[in-house]
Parts: C-alpha cells; structure tokens; sequence
C-alpha cells in the first residue's frame, strides 16, 4: 500500500450561494496553489461524568459531543491568483476596467460569504480528496520578507466535511507570485512622518473574530457569527534610520498607509495594501547587539463613516474578482 506525500497537494474553491451548501459547479470553482494546509474533522469525544466506573476503576465510556471542522491554509500570493479567499476574509469585492486590465477592490463587508474546499492530500494515495462546505474566514495573514514571496495563512472555520473519497486533478491557471524585491517603499499619509520608508518585513493581519456556534440538537457547528470588533494590523520591521516613526507613536498621529507590489513579469500587474486612519502602536527600537539597529512597530487601520480601515487592491488580466486565477 503506498504512503501518502503532500507534493501535488491543492485546494479547489467555490463561493457558496448560502452557506453550508455545497457548490461544485465547476465554472464556478477556482484551484489554488497550496504551501501547507491543517484542514480537517475532527470528533470530540469527552468522558461520560457519572461516577459508575469498573472494579478496575478505569474509564468505561465517552460520548459524542461537537463535530468540528476546520483548520489553516498558507498559499502563495499571485496577481492572477488569490482574489477569492481574499473576498472571503474582507466580506466584498468590486471591479473597474483600466484599459485591457481589471481592477479589483476588496473592501471590509459585516456579512462573509462561505466557501465549499476540496481539500486534495497528495496525489499517490487513492480516496484523498475530503469536501468541506460551509468554510468561512476567521483571519488572515499576509506576510513577505526580504528575501522571499509572499503567502497568506488563512484560519478557516467549516461546517462538516465528507468523506475522504476519489482524487481529483489541478488546472492551476498560469499566475505570478508576488516577490519581495517588487516592493515600492511603504508610503505615509495625514500627520505620519516620515513620508516614505523601506522595510524589512511586513505582516498584514485581519482578525474577524469568528466564532463557532453550537447549539442543542446537532453535533455540527452552525453558522459562525462575528463576536468582537474586526481589527486589522500591520507589523512591520524596518531598519533604524531616523526617529519620526518613534515619535509619530508618542504623538498620536495618524494617517493613511499603502504599500504597493508590482509585477517584474507584467508591469501592468500590482497588489496594493491601504490602512486607513492608521496609528502606530507598541514600538520597539532597543539596542541588542553590535551591528544593525532595527525598529518593529504595528499599524493599526481605523474605520470610519467614509472610510473601511483596510483596502486590498489586485490588478490583473482578469475579468472577475474571484475566478479566472
């Protein structure tokens, strides 16, 4: 019997038209490249409480309590190639032209739409695509350093997951990686200072707060409802080359931040990041060695009435938000 590898392991995703039904229409679905994943079922099984046990005193029985589904996926980031798990963690979308390119706008939305994921194990093992339905995004992390590409860790909660069953294959669409070295300088807005710098490393962080709601009559979660304030961050590390990040976090000043990617393979192609209203937070510059100072701090976005505390804008060659990767 041969043992499972993860090469040639993948997701396949589709937006769900209400959550917890499964959509495998296959002009709807998009295949997307995976670095690791931790999606899976799992069962709890608790101790029964009463006191009656054997003369041996062991545990005589357990029960069936929630049947959890979930977990984390890291992806690499691509401009053709990451727009609908995006919309999944922001909640909405909109797209304009721009010659023969498209721009899309993914922008903070209170109701998150849902997602059905094959979950393909490796290719050389029989029976190792699972189907979870009712996925949705309860944080994001995208995160690029010198150095390397960047990717996005998504935790995502499900409803239930089916039974691991026949391989399917990928048709991965031809897309571009976003790469560290096609960073512009970070760039600071309002009362911010300085106006622009060059940085290390970023980390941008949505947190939507998802949680899992269980309610008498079923072992399965049901739909998970925001619990809390959404935040978004962005840690950054930067060298240490003047004092006005330092003393912007004293003073409370505030101010639009964006940092834009664009693609070497196709100029025309860019990932740009916005925080709005944004104020710097737990700043730290101390002095550990003999060589390069360096400086890490957080961004925090801030909503408004006219403002979402965080835009995500892709341009690329195509026509929809979601599919076409």
């Amino acid at each position: 019997m041969p043992t499972l590898f993860g090469f040639n392991a993948f997701l396949r995703c589709a937006k769900e038209s209400s959550w917890g039904t499964a959509n495998t229409t296959s002009s709807q679905q998009v295949d997307l490249r995976l670095n690791s994943s931790t999606l899976q079922t799992s069962q709890e099984r608790p101790r029964k409480t009463n006191l009656s046990v054997p003369a041996t005193g062991m545990l005589a029985s357990t029960f069936d309590a929630f049947r959890n589904s979930g977990g984390t996926v890291d992806i690499p980031i691509q401009y053709d190639a990451s727009g609908m798990l995006i919309e999944g963690a922001l909640g909405s979308s909109s797209t304009g032209s721009v010659g023969a390119f498209y721009v899309h706008t993914y922008a903070p939305a209170f109701d998150l739409p849902s997602y059905t994921i094959q979950f393909q194990r490796g290719s050389n093992l029989n029976n190792s695509m699972e189907q979870f339905t009712g996925v949705m995004v309860s944080s994001m992390a995208i995160s690029v350093a010198a150095g390397e590409e960047m990717t996005c860790s998504f935790d995502l909660i499900g409803k239930d997951s089916g039974t691991r069953s026949t391989n399917i294959t990928s048709s991965f669409s031809a897309g571009d990686s976003v790469l560290h070295f096609e960073a512009e300088a970070i760039s600071l807005g309002g009362t911010l200072a300085p106006s622009t710098f060059e940085l290390r490393s970023l980390e941008l962080t949505l947190d939507n707060k998802l949680e899992r709601k269980n309610i008498l009559g079923s072992k399965l979660t049901g739909q998970p409802v925001i619990s809390d304030v959404r935040e978004v961050t962005m840690a950054i590390t930067a060298d240490m080359d003047d004092n006005d990040i330092y003393v912007s976090q004293l003073d409370g000043k505030s101010g639009t931040v964006s940092i834009k990617f664009t693609s070497t393979a196709n100029g025309d192609h860019h990932v740009i990041f916005t925080l709005t209203n944004a104020v710097i937070e737990d700043y730290s510059d101390g002095v550990t060695a003999f060589g390069r100072v360096e400086r890490t701090f957080n961004i925090r976005g801030l909503a408004s009435s006219t403002d979402n505390g965080l835009t995500i804008e892709i341009k690329n060659s195509n026509a929809s938000s979601t599919l076409g990767l």
